[in-house]
């Protein structure tokens, strides 16, 4: 994935950028467990698009059937769900994409200790 995302900006076909999305991203789930991840930004009001390098994210429809039995999170309630979050140790490891000029995918690295730098929390969804 690192170096895929490498060559793309290589040739121009991504470009370096920040993110504007309100779209989190989901992982597959981890193997013989029921754990997933869902990656968000750590702004209640800034969800941004995030791939972790070497997650394998899932499907449109894979993500439909791991919200179908999720709870509604209101904007007050999602705040306060972003302030119990640590920030992953890796989070110099998120890239964040978002569509640019001339219909190029931007991505940019996060850089860890930024106010926009992602958190990623576990879901445990039943």
């Amino acid at each position: 994935q690192a170096k895929f995302s490498e060559e793309r900006v290589k040739y121009g076909v991504d470009e370096p950028s920040s993110a504007h999305y309100q779209m989190p991203m989901f992982t597959l789930p981890n193997s013989n467990t029921m754990a997933r991840q869902v990656l968000f930004d750590d702004s209640a009001n800034n969800c941004l698009s995030m791939v972790h390098c070497g997650v394998q994210l899932a499907s449109p429809a894979e993500n439909v059937r791991f919200l179908q039995d999720a709870k509604l999170l209101s904007s007050i309630k999602l705040a306060s769900f972003f302030t119990a979050l640590q920030l992953d140790p890796e989070v110099h490891d998120i890239w964040c994409y978002q569509n640019g000029p001339h219909a190029c995918l931007r991505t940019m690295r996060m850089v860890q200790g930024n106010s926009e730098s992602p958190a990623i929390a576990q879901a445990f969804l039943e």
